[in-house]
């Protein structure tokens, strides 16, 4: 801004003295009138200047301008309501009133009065006519918008009221020209009789004074071409020509000396500082409410070693737009960066935003401290319930909670809300900032926490057993809700009863079955599946590890549910007792602490599942598939007469190769002339399940993917399977307008956008306009994905059938679409 107006300035100096010395020499009294009006319009935007570097003046601006454009509607409004009659004349109407005028825009009209002669109303239509033809009706309209948007200065008004007589001195000369000498004066008597119009929308018969003098030295005037010029008229305009230079310079001088390097300008400092504080790994997400401006911006925070300063960023679709150093002692910005030197941050902006980090920031410190001090209080464990449904506003989620002290409870609702809450005022000393991002009331977390502390001092009853409902709630003796002191675990079968202690696998434990009868073995707690193992005579065995403690679950059948690495959750299916007929099937179950079993694991068993919660995962393949010749062939055959990839890769028959290097057997389909596998099908070696991963690629070339703008497009879309699960990556090469702009990067197909890897690409400089028919594009790309990717599954199970020889085989058959959750 200060750049430009010093540029402005500069113009409207050189204007100034370039018009001047070309008045000098015009001897056209026309040239010299338009060049002096529009050294006077210069005058006029040069005195606007200092708006633009007085803040508090730009309002009073806009109400003048308000006030201005009121009386410029009530004017049309006036104009509507004369009353009129018609004549033979489409375009003429006949006024009560002594005066004439022409008005209206694409249909413009022209007021006569009544009682005027045939020669004067021959005169009147001449007049308006020419006005009409010549478009004076539009130029008065400018220079009224120009008056009323300049409505301070004196110059816009003295520019108004010359252009006006500018437009009557031509129009009279005009009309003039085709009367005789004696009509000339009846002409000029005429508009001395008739009243103007005060109308800005109307260009009247006599808008401007006649000058004062006898016919005939009017006559003289006329004829010389040019009507002398006024000296106040000349000390006027020098007068605010003067004042414009003088405010603009005054102006000019102050922002130039008086204002500091202006905000968003400090990339070395931000850089060195983000040199020193790695953003990996300390980098925290602001949870809270950001202002309404804000809400399209990511914000997270950084704190710096001296702990008196945090380092602010806002990004924007994965792509930085700030980057603030916020001092917490002294609440005031030290530095900024901003990228984008068109950002649409403001100073004011960004400071509201480093201050609600700043606040979350030592919200956090303090709930972090509380929680410290609990884990301590606690012996190194907060009291832990994992599946709490306690409170309706919220999913199933893990609560943890402990005393900090005597006075004050430390609660933890998930990883994200905090509660700190004093037991002797019953009153809420400090919520996380998360919970601004919910509707829940401060009053309603304060029943929540003084409800927790509450649990903490309630105590299960452990001479009966508490059951688990199916909705999660929990059901005790004389149907009360208690959580425990301790982490809770489930036992490993439903409704339980256990048989004995033994010494199976080595292992001290707890031989226990279901009165029920089920043979189903569940996860004691939530947990990770460490290993899975085989001991004669007793058989399969697996061991879960919870973080604080492992489980171990003997006696199970040769198939179990999961592999090593998987996660379970509480009273989730595990596996099945092995039932040989010999002696009741059962479970051997065993607390593990520091991989040593527990003297006794009844005290950590305090709730029984009514029911099992069975949750679909794969079933883990036990046997590891080799394929023979003959398979081979079939699969071979298979894959050459499928048409599985006709739409991705017309004509191009697919091939399939054998890894025969591999231990376990690995199969790939290559449907595209590059030799990269499309599809790959292998047995995973640690869990033996079954694993199909597909790969697509596609490049699009369109000469118009919008007039006149070309555009090259890669797209490759990756759907891999690992560890049971699905996940899939987008990468996306773009080019428009032959390189003009261009971008590498990965798509993200929640949002629909395509995020760049480098700031330095030209993509996000096109259009948004251009970037959804990029889009669009790859939208469609993956709709036919979709399609190739249901037949490539369809093909993989046929292959894989062939590889089991028809057993079933645990695989995961989500297509595209299903993986991304559409």
């Amino acid at each position: 801004m200060k750049q430009f107006a010093i540029i402005a300035a500069g113009l409207g100096l050189a204007a100034f003295f370039g018009i001047k010395s070309r008045i000098t020499r015009s001897a056209n009294s026309h040239g010299k009138a338009a060049c002096r009006m529009f050294m006077l319009s210069i005058a006029i935007f040069l005195c606007f200047l200092p708006c633009l570097f007085l803040k508090q003046v730009f309002g009073l601006w806009m109400l003048g301008i308000a006030v201005s454009f009121v009386f410029y509607l009530r004017d049309r409004m006036k104009l509507r309501k004369i009353p009129v009659q018609s004549t033979a004349q489409s375009d003429v109407f006949i006024l009560n009133t002594p005066t004439a005028f022409a008005a209206g825009g694409n249909d413009p009209r022209i007021y006569i009065p009544a009682k005027i002669q045939d020669d004067q109303r021959r005169w009147i239509l001449a007049h308006e006519r020419y006005h009409l033809r010549h478009h004076h009706l539009f130029i008065k309209q400018v220079l009224v918008v120009f008056r009323l948007v300049f409505w301070f200065n004196p110059g816009a008004w003295l520019l108004y009221r010359l252009g006006i007589q500018r437009l009557e001195h031509r129009c009279n000369t005009a009309v003039e020209s085709q009367l005789t000498f004696a009509e000339r004066i009846a002409y000029r008597r005429l508009q001395r009789q008739l009243h103007a119009p005060q109308n800005l929308w109307a260009i009247g018969f006599s808008d401007s004074p006649q000058p004062s003098g006898t016919p005939s030295e009017t006559e003289n005037e006329n004829a010389a071409g040019e009507k002398p010029r006024s000296d106040k008229k000349l000390i006027v305009l020098a007068a605010v020509v003067l004042l414009g230079f003088l405010l603009t310079g005054a102006a000019a001088m102050s922002f130039i000396l008086g204002t500091p390097k202006s905000f968003g300008h400090d990339q070395a400092a931000l850089e060195k500082l983000l040199e020193a504080n790695p953003r990996a790994g300390r980098e925290v997400t602001v949870l809270a409410n950001l202002p309404e401006a804000l809400n399209a911006y990511e914000c997270s925070l950084l704190p710096l070693n001296n702990r008196q300063e945090i380092i602010v960023f806002l990004d924007q679709d994965g792509l930085p737009q700030a980057q603030l150093v916020y001092d917490l002692a002294r609440d005031q910005l030290v530095k900024a960066y901003l990228p984008d030197a068109d950002s649409a941050l403001s100073e004011e902006l960004c400071l509201q935003a480093a201050q609600i980090a700043g606040r979350f920031y030592a919200d956090e410190r303090v709930l972090k401290q509380a929680r410290d001090k609990a884990l301590e209080t606690s012996g190194g464990e907060l009291i832990a319930i994992n599946e709490c449904q306690a409170f309706p506003e919220f999913e199933p989620f893990q609560l943890r909670y402990g005393p900090v002290d005597e006075r004050q409870f430390y609660i933890e609702m998930g990883p994200d809300y905090k509660l700190l809450w004093d037991r002797d005022n019953h009153q809420l000393d400090l919520k996380s900032g998360a919970f601004s991002q919910t509707a829940i009331s401060d009053q309603r977390l304060a029943e929540i926490a003084a409800q927790t502390a509450g649990f903490y001092e309630q105590s299960v009853d452990q001479t009966q057993l508490c059951y688990i409902r199916d909705d999660h709630t929990i059901l005790c003796p004389n149907d009360y809700y208690r959580i425990p002191e301790a982490i809770p675990y489930v036992y490993p079968v439903t409704q339980p009863e256990i048989l004995s202690d033994s010494l199976d696998y080595g292992v001290q434990g707890l031989d226990m079955a279901s009165q029920t009868g089920n043979l189903e073995v569940l996860a004691a707690a939530a947990g990770r599946v460490e290993k899975i193992g085989h001991n004669e005579p007793w058989g399969t065995y697996m061991i879960i590890n919870h973080g604080h403690r492992k489980t171990f679950y003997g006696g199970l059948s040769d198939e179990v549910w999961l592999g090593t690495r998987r996660e379970v959750e509480p009273g989730q299916v595990i596996g099945f007792m092995k039932d040989d007929g010999t002696a009741t099937a059962h479970v051997h179950f065993a607390m593990l602490e520091n991989n040593h079993a527990a003297a006794d694991s009844r005290p950590y068993l305090e709730y029984s599942m009514l029911q099992a919660k069975h949750i679909e995962v794969p079933i883990r393949v036990s046997a590891t598939y080799a394929i023979d010749k003959t398979q081979w062939e079939e699969i071979e055959q298979v894959v050459k007469k499928s048409d599985a990839f006709e739409e991705y890769m017309p004509g191009f028959t697919p091939k399939a190769e054998h890894n025969y290097g591999s231990v376990i057997s690995e199969i790939m389909i290559t449907a595209q002339p590059n030799d990269f596998s499309t599809v790959t099908i292998v047995q995973n070696a640690s869990t033996g399940e079954v694993e199909v991963s597909r790969s697509y690629l596609f490049k699009e070339k369109m000469d118009e993917v919008l007039p006149d703008v070309p555009l090259e497009l890669i797209l490759n879309v990756t759907i891999k399977q690992e560890a049971g699960k699905s996940s899939v990556a987008i990468t996306a090469n773009v080019d428009l307008s032959y390189h003009l702009y261009y971008a590498e990067g990965i798509y993200n197909p929640e949002k629909r956008i395509l995020i760049q890897n480098d700031v330095t690409m030209s993509y996000m400089d096109a259009s948004e306009e251009m970037r959804s028919a990029v889009t669009a594009q790859i939208e469609e790309l993956l709709e036919k994905t979709q399609r190739i990717d249901e037949k490539a599954l369809d093909l993989s199970e046929q292959i894989i059938q062939i590889i089991t020889q028809g057993q079933a085989a645990a695989w995961d058959h989500s297509s595209l679409y299903e993986v991304l959750g559409r």
